[in-house]
């Protein structure tokens, strides 16, 4: 009987307890939302408080009732105190409220860990009180630096947690070095000096805030510690010399030199890496290639360097869609095309390769490759079925550039074809003037080669080109590759007053110099044929003026 009872009661028992269970789980669960909207009632009402002791109902009215419609206590607290710190400015230090303001960024941090905003806004608020300290007795800087960093390390991209920080660093860094930290030459104090140059350091990589505040950092740190700060990278050591041009000439030479090395070394390493990925078979070369392009444009180098670096650069670049009118091999290619030699030494697979990855590629375009890549017949056969489209620059432009690779490998017939389908009419400059010359020495043609060489010399005598030079530092040359390789471009640039000058040709920057008085400069022209411009510009200082140049 007691067996039958227990198997009858057994399933009964249990089914009690399971009920008993969920209703202390019901009631727990209960009791937890009652917690936490008491929670959030108690922290709506500190906000309250804060709206009401800060007077941001009256100064601020239609901003303060915004902050009811924040979802969370937090995010209301966030919202009140950022009103009240660009309300207060800075004389946040001396507001009644502002006890209870840093207790209400706290609660708000401990609410929402890691979230930046309330990093930031407890920061402000223990730096802005910090304010205050330092002017009667020495603060305790690092409430405000561990916040900082904390903002910054969860938002790095945010320019005002890190602005601000270097702000504060920079204005709390007299009173350190002179008693704060000296006074207290502890491990601790030492830790809290290295973190703050830290975040000088890191800042610094960022361009806007080196314009922003490398002034004030040399102001506070001395002119080499703070230079000590900047990092190897091109932009921010130029932003840095443009800051110290208006004190001192030699250290802004100093850091534009810096930055040009950098620069070249960013570029090797950049390169470097796309040898490695091509090496590897790696999925992630071509985006490397445009990204490479995209930071380093290859119009800033100098001819020959841009041209070998256009060619690799097609070489490596993997098979990938694209569109003429927007993918960057269109430039690759076109730099390649504008010299016959650079043409010649790009492998042809290379150069098609790339062609035939693009839609939508200009005809003339299509013909210049296959002309330079050795299928002259199918190039030929493209160009005669334009024969009967209008004359237009681009089949000028193949044209020349197909007569000059003609007589490199010595085809005078088709040259002399090519030359002879340049448009009638036209204002023939100096790249044609050299084919012709070519042409005519090739043929023994003696009448032709004077005509062409009176035709260049009268190019060099031209007064607007003298005139253009005067004013604005350009000058537009017609260089003779056959006159010799020792030829070099002689610029004398004068300056009453020291300055900076950056110069190069064309697009390209060579370097810069530092002019005091009258100061030569020598560029050889090696390597250079046809039309280039070469240019100088103050960057600081001066006015420079140059002297007639000369070729020797």
């Amino acid at each position: 009987m007691a067996a039958a009872l227990e198997s009858i009661s057994g399933p009964a028992t249990a089914s009690a307890r399971r009920g008993r269970s969920l209703a202390a789980l019901s009631l727990f669960l209960a009791a937890s939302v009652l917690f936490v909207l008491e929670q959030d009632l108690f922290r709506r009402a500190r906000v309250d408080r804060f709206v009401a002791e800060s007077g941001l109902a009256h100064r601020r009215p239609l901003e303060a009732l915004s902050i009811d419609l924040e979802p969370e206590p937090d995010l209301a607290a966030a919202a009140a105190l950022s009103i009240a710190l660009d309300d207060a400015g800075s004389s946040f230090a001396s507001e009644k409220w502002e006890a209870s303001g840093r207790e209400l960024a706290a609660d708000a941090l401990r609410t929402r860990p890691g979230w930046p905003l309330h990093a930031h806004l407890l920061a402000e608020i223990a730096w802005r009180e910090g304010r205050a300290a330092r002017a009667g007795s020495k603060s305790d800087p690092k409430r405000w630096m561990a916040a900082w960093d904390e903002a910054a390390r969860a938002a790095p991209n945010v320019l005002l947690f890190r602005s601000r920080r270097v702000e504060a660093i920079l204005e709390a860094w007299p009173t350190w070095s002179s008693g704060f930290l000296n006074e207290k030459a502890s491990a601790g104090a030492g830790a809290l000096r290295a973190d703050a140059l830290d975040g000088l350091r890191s800042a610094f990589r960022d361009t806007g805030l080196v314009a922003a505040w490398f002034r004030t950092a040399v102001d506070r740190l001395g002119r080499e510690p703070a230079i000590a700060l900047l990092p190897d990278e091109a932009e921010p050591l130029r932003a840095a010399a443009a800051v110290m041009a208006g004190r001192s000439l030699e250290d802004a030479k100093r850091l534009l030199d810096r930055a040009d090395a950098t620069e070249r070394a960013e570029r090797t390493a950049a390169f470097r890496r796309i040898d490695s990925l091509s090496r590897e078979g790696s999925s992630g070369l071509a985006q490397a290639c445009r990204d490479y392009v995209a930071a380093h444009p290859l119009e800033t180098l100098e001819d020959r360097e841009r041209f070998g670096e256009a060619s690799r650069l097609l070489v490596l670049w993997p098979s990938e869609r694209g569109a003429w009118e927007t993918d960057a091999r269109a430039a690759l290619i076109r730099t390649v095309l504008t010299d016959g030699e650079a043409a010649a030494a790009v492998p042809s697979p290379g150069l098609r390769r790339a062609l035939s990855s693009l839609s939508n590629v200009p005809s003339q375009m299509t013909a210049d490759v296959l002309d330079a890549t050795g299928n002259r017949a199918g190039a030929e056969k493209l160009r005669n079925s334009a024969a009967v489209e209008p004359a237009s620059d681009q089949w000028a432009a193949f044209d020349l550039r197909s007569a000059r690779r003609a007589l490199s490998r010595g085809d005078v017939a088709a040259a002399r074809a090519a030359l002879s389908r340049l448009p009638a009419g036209r204002f023939p400059g100096c790249d044609e003037w050299l084919a012709r010359r070519g042409l005519a020495h090739r043929s023994g043609d003696e009448a032709g080669a004077a005509e062409a060489e009176r035709h260049l010399a009268d190019l060099d005598r031209d007064d607007a080109i003298t005139e253009r030079w005067r004013s604005t530092g350009r000058l537009r040359m017609c260089i003779d590759p056959s006159a010799g390789a020792g030829r070099a471009l002689v610029v004398s640039l004068v300056s009453a007053t020291p300055a900076i000058v950056a110069y190069g040709w064309d697009r390209s920057r060579s370097g810069s110099r530092l002019v005091t008085g009258e100061n030569v400069l020598n560029l050889p022209l090696a390597g250079r044929s046809g039309v280039h411009e070469f240019w100088f510009a103050a960057l600081a200082g001066g006015p420079v003026s140059p002297r007639d140049p000369s070729v020797r």
